[in-house]
Order: C-alpha cells, then sequence, then structure tokens
C-alpha cells in the first residue's frame, strides 16, 4: 500500500458536495470528511499535485498564515 499526505482544501462541485450530503442524511452514513462523502457515492477521487503554501483560511490567525506567504512569493518574484 502506499501512503499519501493529503490536506485541505479540497475541491468538489458544490451540486456533487450537496447531492452528497443528500446521501448522508438519508442512509445515515458517518463521514469524516467531504472526500469520504464522494466515495460513499461510489465515485472515484484524484489527487492533484499541491503546496504547502495552499492553506485553509478559517481563522484571524490562518490570515495572517496567509498574508505572510503571499509576501514571501511577491518577494521572490521582485527578485528575480
Amino acid at each position: 500500500s502506499v501512503l499519501w499526505e493529503v490536506f485541505t482544501p479540497q475541491v468538489i462541485r458544490p451540486q456533487l458536495l450537496r447531492d452528497g450530503f443528500e446521501l448522508v442524511k438519508e442512509k445515515g452514513l458517518e463521514v469524516t470528511d467531504d472526500v469520504s462523502i464522494i466515495e460513499a457515492m461510489g465515485l472515484p477521487v484524484r489527487l492533484t499535485p499541491g503546496a504547502y503554501t495552499n492553506i485553509k483560511v478559517t481563522t484571524p490567525d490562518d490570515m495572517m498564515v496567509a498574508e505572510k506567504f503571499m509576501d514571501e512569493i511577491r518577494e521572490t518574484k521582485a527578485a528575480v
């Protein structure tokens, strides 16, 4: 088996996710995250390359980290 490191954000079409939540509700399924809902629907989940700097922003602290990443990106581009 292969171990993958995965992180948010996860990308799912909104209607597909709404349909998945309805299935979870109808069948009383227990799921751990959005991707497990898609798997419960019998649909494939795809992995895409990502970056550690592609963070999920949900708190003011997250925003500060995101701004720091953006500053670093701007500085790198300006130096080129």
